[in-house]
């Protein structure tokens, strides 16, 4: 195995018992600079990507939380979902986020 980059990343506690990480990196053959935005629970082995930030647009890792908080009640559910289906785990916001 090669080392390809250094990568820098940011990890966070948010509601309901996820994490985020918020990854510095590079994406595509141009090496365009991103933010990498994944969620998950700490107790679950697996990482789902939610977004990606241009840094062009974005340069700031506070603006990238910004927009990463704002977001975060949408993707809540939907790794739920995916990795958590039948096991009891902190789904708080079904009852903070209904339409």
């Amino acid at each position: 195995m090669k080392r390809r980059r250094d990568i820098k990343t940011t990890t966070f506690e948010a509601d309901y018992g996820f994490m985020v990480e918020i990854v510095d990196t590079k994406f595509g053959k141009n090496n365009d600079p991103i933010w990498d935005i994944f969620i998950y629970r700490e107790e679950y082995g697996i990482k789902m990507n939610i977004f990606g930030l241009s840094k062009n647009q974005t340069p700031t890792i506070e603006e990238a939380i910004e927009i990463v908080e704002a977001n975060l009640p949408d993707y809540y559910s939907l790794y739920d979902e995916d990795y958590c289906e039948y096991d009891e785990v902190d789904r708080g916001y079904e009852d903070d986020y209904e339409d």
